[in-house]
């Protein structure tokens, strides 16, 4: 079944009649006037693992005061020139009217093969080495699929992290860029087929096949959708870290940035990004330094980590990340270590992961 892109300004679901364009659905803005002085040569101190339990409770009194304290002393707002942006050919192109990607780190797509803008509303996000690990984006407008897909080709991009519902309430949020299962796209150049469709309890995975027309080969790419995420709030921890484990488990090392978008591609982007760096550099060094990487990517992508309770739960996440560290396991050695219950060693396995529960949850 093959179908070509919905270019009527709605998403390609046929039951909705919701326009994507929603002027009125803008991320909640910093006020600068909340903000306290922010030193440009300042460097806050990174915390042990084992000390983050006792600096949340701290942070936490008074309704969050110290989290707010600290969220507030980061940069805000416009921070680099976003002048691409603003040309009046690629406002269209943004769906909202205050995230622009900044000029120094902003994606340039090619322009070859008949395509003549370079522009997309995304921006490259370093890691803890420097390295651009990350693709930030907003999520794609039915003028922007092309670009998504060009993007995609471009960057030989193997995974995406998708952070949003494409409907939330009466607003869209994204506009559906793959087919459904066994249904293929045909985007200008490219053609998209899904090609496996896996439902969890809290999320989604999709491999899906990427054709370019002229060119020999196809490619793989998969999409991790964590739908339960609520916009401008924070989800359950624990269902959040298990969709990042289930991430980090299936992917491969790669040189290829990782796609990592919500509708904005700010603020649940944000967190997700530092909460994938932060775990892996804690599981390494034994600390983290929360503010200075959230810092980081704020110079990349204005706004990275939008609000004070995203920032705060990005502080619980790391922590119950620690607290309950535990690796997949395939089925074979499931049942290497779990077949037999009856075995004394077993039950007492089964025991000791219990108890660890039992406090993980406390």
């Amino acid at each position: 079944m093959s179908s070509n892109i919905n270019t009527t300004g709605y998403t390609n679901m046929a039951f909705l009649s919701v326009p994507i364009e929603d002027p009125e659905e803008e991320p909640y803005e910093e006020k600068p006037e909340e903000a306290v002085y922010y030193n440009n040569l300042s460097m806050a101190m990174d915390i042990s693992i084992k000390d983050l339990q006792n600096i949340i409770k701290q942070r936490e009194t008074n309704e969050n005061a110290g989290f707010i304290k600290e969220f507030k002393s980061l940069p805000y707002g416009v921070r680099f020139e976003c002048t691409t942006s603003h040309l009046e050919e690629n406002l269209p192109k943004n769906r909202f009217k205050t995230v622009f990607p900044y000029d120094h780190s902003r994606v340039l797509l090619e322009t070859k093969d008949g395509y003549l803008s370079d522009y997309i509303n995304a921006n490259y996000i370093e890691n803890m080495t420097g390295r651009r690990e990350y693709i930030a984006c907003q999520g794609p407008q039915c003028n922007t699929i092309v670009d998504h897909w060009r993007m995609i080709w471009q960057e030989n991009v193997e995974y995406i992290v998708m952070l949003t519902n494409l409907i939330e309430g009466p607003k869209v949020k994204c506009h559906q860029y793959w087919p459904d299962e066994g249904s293929e796209l045909n985007i200008d150049q490219f053609s998209v087929k899904l090609i496996e469709e896996k439902i969890y309890a809290y999320h989604v995975v999709r491999k899906i096949n990427l054709r370019k027309k002229k060119v020999s080969g196809s490619r793989t790419v998969v999409q991790f959708h964590f739908p339960s995420w609520p916009d401008h709030r924070t989800p359950n921890p624990l269902s959040l870290l298990f969709f990042h484990r289930h991430f980090r488990h299936k992917i491969r090392p790669s040189n290829h940035p990782i796609i990592v978008h919500c509708s904005a591609g700010i603020g649940r982007t944000g967190t997700f990004i530092a909460l994938d760096v932060l775990s892996r550099y804690g599981d390494e060094k034994g600390k983290v330094n929360v503010i200075e990487f959230v810092k980081s990517m704020r110079k990349d992508r204005m706004t990275m980590v939008q609000n004070a309770d995203q920032y705060a739960f990005l502080y619980h996440a790391l922590h119950e990340y620690f607290k309950s560290k535990r690796n997949f396991v395939s089925r074979r050695e499931f049942f290497e270590l779990y077949g037999e219950t009856e075995r004394p060693e077993t039950r007492k396995r089964l025991r000791n992961e219990f108890n660890h529960l039992l406090i993980v949850s406390s």
